[in-house]
């Protein structure tokens, strides 16, 4: 069942924007709870299919969503960002949506909108295949993909778990270590590091100290962008499919990730890229 839980101060705040909501959701032709939240009432956040975020002090605000993060990590979160500074620094947070305080209704309806028809949440898994066995990671972790010949190199944050279905065998644990008995453990090696060649050679599905996890899987980088179409990826290279959702800032020949990581754009995609990502950007209702 769909709820929403708004978790902002002051008060009034958050009564205006539940008042909103409930608007737009009959707008819609739902009617979901519309719950304000306190930090008494954190609990009640695993009821929540989303949760509305803001604060009076913007660092507080980046804290608490860290903190929420961390004991549900798939909880998608709208902020509400008080200024220019705040919207850019959101970006490169995982929040499902971003909104100005300054326009609230008509972003709000942006993230109405968005709710009610986002195809594949950021929380839902995508299977890959990975020796012959299914991997399933969702699709906020995914990086970047890179072809390396006839595999493909899967970028993940350092946070993702590795998700095999039920039976496919022994699973890695938290970090990426793996047991004995999984396609991770067979020997196969992965790069950490980006696209330029700088990387040193680690045990497959293990954290770099760029902070992240890597895994192979054996499909084309064709095949993968197949799979991923319409779900916010865009080709910057032959070789490099990236997810727009961790896209820090794009310059002029290269995009910086959020992860400090730079990935350097073919001459000859920079337009389709930019012009990508721009639409990108204002379909989340940043701009």
């Amino acid at each position: 069942m769909l709820r929403i839980g708004i978790l902002c101060s002051p008060k009034e705040l958050g009564e205006e924007i539940a008042q909103i909501l409930e608007l737009l959701f009959a707008q819609s032709g739902l009617d979901p709870p519309v719950l304000l939240l306190s930090e008494e009432k954190r609990q009640e956040l695993e009821r929540c299919s989303y949760l509305v975020l803001g604060r009076e002090e913007g660092e507080e605000a980046f804290l608490l969503a860290e903190r929420i993060w961390e004991e549900l990590p798939d909880l998608p979160v709208i902020f509400i960002a008080r200024d220019v500074k705040e919207i850019f620094r959101a970006l490169g947070m995982p929040f499902f949506h971003t909104v100005r305080s300054f326009a609230l209704e008509e972003d709000l309806r942006a993230a109405v909108r968005k709710i009610t028809h986002f195809k594949v949440p950021l929380t839902e898994k995508i299977d890959f295949v990975c020796n012959g066995k299914k991997l399933l990671v969702r699709r906020r972790d995914i990086l970047y993909l890179e072809s390396d010949h006839h595999d493909v190199r899967l970028h993940l944050t350092a946070s993702s778990r590795r998700r095999e279905p039920p039976g496919s065998g022994e699973v890695c644990g938290s970090g990426g270590e793996c047991r004995k008995g999984n396609a991770a453990g067979s020997g196969g090696e992965c790069r950490k590091g980006n696209a330029a060649g700088n990387g040193d050679i680690l045990p497959e599905g293990e954290i770099s100290c760029g902070g992240k996890r890597v895994e192979t899987v054996t499909e084309t980088l064709t095949q993968c962008e197949e799979k991923l179409k319409g779900l916010g990826f865009v080709r910057i290279h032959r070789s490099l499919l990236v997810n727009m959702y961790h896209i820090e800032s794009m310059e002029k020949d290269f995009i910086e990730m959020a992860n400090g990581e730079r990935l350097y754009i073919s001459r000859y995609r920079i337009q389709e890229v930019r012009f990508q990502f721009d639409n990108y950007i204002r379909r989340l209702g940043f701009m």
